[in-house]
C-alpha cells in the first residue's frame, strides 16, 4: 500500500468512528477546552498537498474528491512524485498514517501566539507537541468560527525551526477520547468522581454547586466535580446527612418491650412505647400507609427497620412460651393446604398475603390494612380503661 494511501486509510478511521477529544488545560487558575473534530476536507492540508502545485489535478479539484480518490487508488505516490515539492512533505505523510496515536499519547500543549514566529504563516490557537521516535511532530489546531469547535489545521514533523519558542505552555489536565463504541478517558488530573443517593445530588443542585450527573441508578447517581471543590462538597453532604439523621426520631429500646418480626422479603417493625404493635410487609413502600394510620391513634411511635439477614424474633418474657404453642398450631392448620407459605418464627404468612402489606398479630393472625385503625383503637380504648380503674383504686384505697 502506499504511504499516501496508508495515511489517508488512518484517517478514514478517525471519520467513520465518528472520533474526537476534549482536552481541557490550565493555566494560573484559568481552564482552556479544546473539543477537536475531524473531517474529510482536513486531510488535504494535512497530508501538505497544497505544496504540489505543478499538480493540477490535486490543486485545481475540491479536496474531498482528492482524499476520495486516494481512497480509490486513483492518486498514488508514483503521481505525487512527479511534482518537485513533493520531496519537501514526504516525511509528513509518512507520519500522518500515526495520527491516532499521536494524539493519543500526546501529554504537551501550547497555546499558540503566531505573532511570536516570524517566518510562518500558520494561524492556531494551540499546538500540540508529541515525540515520535527521534523528531518531534507539530500539530496545530484552530477554532472554527462556525460550530465552535477545533480542527486540525496543520500537521509537520519539526525540522530546523522550534516552534514552542517563546509560546506559553499550559499544564494538560483532562483528555477524552470519544467514538462511536466508547468514552476513554486518558488522562484525568482535574475531576474528582463519588457515588451518592438522588436526594443529594437535589441537595447540592439547591446549593448551586458545580457537578455533574454522568449515570442515574434506580436510587442514586455518579457525579463528577472539580477537585478543587471537593472539601466544599464534602462538607454539605456531611451537613446533609446530619441534618436527616436529626429528623428521624430514635427510641430507647431500654425503656420499651421490644418486638420485631424478620421476614425473608424484608418489612419493618412499628413500637409503640406501651404494647408493641408488629408490622410484616413484601413491599417497603406499602408500610408507610399503614403507619400514619396507626399514628392517629398513638401518639408517640417509633419505627425500626428489619434486617433481612437475620431470622430471629424477640418478644418479651411473658409472650415467648406462647408464640411456641402459635408455631406448631399453625404448621397443622396449613400443613392439608395447596398453596406455598411464607414461614417465620412463630408466624406463618403465605405468598398471597404478602403481595399486600399487613399486619401480623402476637396471637399469630393477620389483619389487612383496614383493619389496621379498629384494632389500634381498642388497644388505646382498653389502656385508658385500665388506667382509670387504676387511678379510682388508689383514691378508694388509703393504705396506697
Amino acid at each position: 500500500m502506499d504511504e499516501i494511501q496508508k495515511a489517508a486509510r488512518a484517517f478514514e478511521r478517525l471519520l467513520n468512528l465518528n472520533t474526537s477529544y476534549k482536552i481541557i488545560a490550565g493555566k494560573k487558575g484559568k481552564l482552556y477546552t479544546v473539543n477537536l473534530f475531524f473531517e474529510k476536507s482536513n486531510f488535504f492540508h494535512l497530508a501538505g498537498l497544497h505544496y504540489l502545485k505543478d499538480l493540477p489535478d490535486v490543486i485545481k479539484s475540491k479536496r474531498e474528491d482528492v482524499f476520495d480518490n486516494i481512497i480509490n487508488g486513483q492518486i498514488t505516490d508514483n503521481y505525487l512524485s512527479k511534482s518537485t515539492e513533493y520531496v519537501k512533505i514526504k516525511d509528513r505523510i509518512t507520519s500522518l498514517s500515526n495520527l491516532e496515536g499521536i494524539i493519543d499519547s500526546d501529554k504537551v500543549i501550547f497555546k499558540f501566539y503566531s505573532k511570536f514566529n516570524f517566518r510562518s504563516v500558520i494561524e492556531a490557537d494551540y499546538l500540540l507537541c508529541s515525540r515520535v521516535g527521534i523528531k518531534d511532530v507539530y500539530i496545530f489546531l484552530d477554532k472554527d468560527k462556525l460550530s465552535e469547535t477545533h480542527f486540525c489545521r496543520s500537521f509537520f514533523p519539526k525540522e530546523k525551526h522550534d516552534y514552542t519558542a517563546r509560546q506559553s505552555q499550559l499544564s494538560m489536565l483532562y483528555k477524552e477520547k470519544i467514538t462511536l463504541c466508547k468514552r476513554e478517558i486518558q488522562l484525568d488530573k482535574l475531576y474528582a468522581y463519588q457515588t451518592i443517593s438522588k436526594s443529594e445530588a437535589e441537595f447540592l443542585q439547591k446549593q448551586n454547586v458545580n457537578f455533574e450527573i454522568l449515570k442515574e441508578n434506580a436510587d442514586s447517581c455518579d457525579i463528577r466535580y472539580y477537585k478543587k471543590d471537593r472539601t466544599q462538597i464534602i462538607e454539605l453532604l456531611e451537613q446533609f446527612r446530619a441534618e436527616k439523621t436529626k429528623s428521624i426520631p430514635s427510641p430507647n429500646l431500654h425503656q420499651i418491650r421490644k418486638f420485631e418480626i424478620v421476614e425473608q422479603a424484608g418489612g419493618v417493625a412499628a413500637i409503640n412505647e406501651r404494647r408493641p404493635l408488629a408490622i410484616a410487609t413484601s413491599r417497603p413502600p406499602f408500610w408507610q400507609e399503614i403507619l400514619k394510620q396507626i399514628k392517629s391513634v398513638f401518639k408517640r411511635l417509633f419505627v425500626v427497620p428489619l434486617k433481612p439477614q437475620s431470622k430471629k424474633i424477640t418478644t418479651s418474657r411473658k409472650h415467648s412460651s406462647t408464640v411456641q404453642k402459635q408455631h406448631s398450631k399453625s404448621k397443622s392448620k396449613t400443613s392439608h393446604q395447596e398453596k406455598p407459605f411464607t414461614q417465620i418464627k412463630g408466624k406463618t404468612i403465605s405468598e398471597k398475603s404478602c403481595e399486600k402489606p399487613e399486619q401480623v398479630s402476637r396471637t399469630g393472625s393477620i389483619f389487612s390494612p383496614e383493619q389496621i385503625t379498629k384494632n389500634a383503637a381498642k388497644i388505646s380504648e382498653k389502656h385508658d380503661i385500665s388506667r382509670s380503674a387504676d387511678k379510682s383504686k388508689g383514691r378508694n384505697n388509703p393504705d396506697r
